[in-house]
């Protein structure tokens, strides 16, 4: 089994539990990680959702509403802006607790997966996180002999938390970008004649 990875934005949305780890400081506008004592605070929760299809009994954050639901088919309508959650700090999300070799059969409802108390803290310390690459187990199989790939949330069994990862951003030099630049003029055009350095006032007025 190899491991994936996708990219998932995380939602910080205001509840009223004040078990909450993570609060917003109306004073001082910071985060806060599991604050004593401080007054004017709103605790928050955390929604770590993916572009993945939202089927039927799948949690999403609406984006008109601003809120976490569960997608019922019959009932609500999806906008292309609505987005899977597939982790959080709301302990109200729960998923199936499949048994383990018994097809469509469950026993109990469990928590939806979450992060790590490490990230957390982390996410309060830095004033915030947008974006993270999350872990996925991808397991190939058939299908009337057809292969296609299953990808499924790589989930700690023991403390029910997701693997997360800092997206690292990459940095281009100009003379990267010049030749990114001259090799996609190229690719697009077979047989032309491209000069190998752009034009210097171009590249002085872009790049």
């Amino acid at each position: 089994m190899e491991a994936n990875r996708k990219r998932a934005k995380i939602h910080k949305l205001p509840t009223e539990d004040k078990t909450s780890k993570i609060w917003f400081d109306n004073d001082t506008g910071k985060l806060l990680y599991d604050p004593v004592g401080v007054m004017n605070c709103i605790p928050q929760y955390l929604y770590f959702t993916t572009d993945e299809e939202i089927n039927h009994n799948d949690w999403y954050v609406d984006a008109i509403l601003n809120e976490a639901r569960k997608y019922h088919s019959d009932i609500n309508h999806l906008t292309k802006n609505d987005r899977k959650i597939i982790a959080s700090t709301d302990p109200k999300l729960t998923v199936k607790n499949y048994l383990t070799g018994v097809k469509g059969r469950y026993f109990d409802m469990q928590p939806i997966a979450q992060p790590t108390q490490a990230f957390i803290k982390a996410y309060c310390e830095q004033g915030g996180i947008d974006e993270v690459n999350v872990e996925y187990d991808v397991e190939l199989k058939s299908y009337h002999i057809a292969p296609y790939e299953e990808w499924k949330l790589k989930v700690d069994p023991i403390h029910n938390t997701i693997t997360t990862h800092r997206i690292v951003e990459k940095m281009y030099s100009s003379m990267e970008v010049q030749e990114k630049i001259i090799q996609y003029i190229t690719d697009m055009n077979p047989g032309l004649k491209v000069n190998q350095e752009l034009n210097p006032d171009w590249i002085k007025k872009n790049l």
